[in-house]
């Protein structure tokens, strides 16, 4: 049983990836002859860069590990427009930006908690405009 569901799953990956070879006429630009794809999905694994964490009531520098998708839509082969989204799967905490105005530098353990913020896999998406010369 094991080896006809192998058979079956490498019969499909292969006659997928032979017809993402196909030249289609209609997406080529006819000065260059270079073909561009409309839509571009991707998925990604990555590591964030948070500078202003919070470990062990000291500022730290963490690498936690994210997730992302991006949608491209391309116009023609010059312009294209796209939605990028990361997700950091693990929770943290980070510096207030707003607290230094407030809390004096000798903080109490309340005026710590204030000055934190507890982060819960946030997530960022963010609108790109894209120029490819």
């Amino acid at each position: 049983m094991k080896k006809i569901i192998l058979f079956v799953f490498l019969f499909n990956f292969v006659s997928f990836v032979s017809f993402s070879q196909e030249q289609d006429p209609e997406h080529e630009n006819p000065e260059t002859g270079n073909q561009f794809k409309k839509h571009t999905v991707s998925f990604f694994i990555s590591h964030a860069h948070i500078s202003t964490a919070i470990s062990n009531d000291e500022k730290k520098w963490l690498i936690l590990p994210s997730i992302g998708l991006n949608y491209d839509y391309s116009f023609n082969d010059t312009w294209s427009i796209g939605l990028h989204n990361d997700i950091i799967t693990e929770e943290f905490e980070v510096e207030d930006p707003n607290s230094h105005e407030n809390v004096a530098p000798n903080r109490n353990s309340e005026e710590k908690a204030e000055a934190v913020i507890e982060r819960n896999r946030p997530i960022s998406s963010a609108v790109m405009l894209s120029y490819n010369a």
